[in-house]
């Protein structure tokens, strides 16, 4: 998937904890973002048939889903459209149940400044688009 810069996409979140993406939704990179929060995976498969999605980011923890599980579900609908796994704290086991469905990327939250101008400006092409890169590691604090 490919994004423009000046088009203006959604970043999907399905987390029951909102408050947790205070932090990047606040950051200035942010302004050409919308942010769609989702606090279930019932919420998200209801969905998942947008076009205006430039990525997923999915709690592997959900009251009603597992987020790999989640994530398969969605995954044909999403169309390439990179997906995101992330966990209130890291541990080896979720990061390594991301990459066996083949998440783009798993990360511990918080996600912030940081993680959003990795993930937008790391493979900015002289065309003007900027494709997400398959996977970014941050440390966990």
């Amino acid at each position: 998937m490919t994004i423009k810069i000046g088009e203006r996409k959604t970043i999907v979140v399905v987390d029951a904890k909102e408050s947790d993406y205070k932090q990047l939704v606040r950051c200035p990179s942010a302004e050409n973002w919308s942010f769609k929060f989702l606090s279930t995976g019932r919420q998200a498969l209801r969905f998942r048939n947008t076009d205006s999605a430039g990525c997923w980011i999915i709690n592997m923890h959900l009251a009603d889903f597992n987020g790999p599980d989640l994530f398969q579900m969605l995954r044909r609908d999403l169309d390439g459209t990179p997906t995101y796994l992330v966990s209130d704290r890291y541990r080896v086991e979720y990061e390594l149940e991301a990459y066996s469905v083949s998440a783009a990327a798993y990360f511990p939250k918080p996600l912030d400044e940081l993680w959003l101008n990795q993930w937008v400006n790391s493979t900015a092409s002289n065309s003007g688009e900027v494709s997400p890169p398959r996977q970014i590691r941050t440390s966990n604090p």
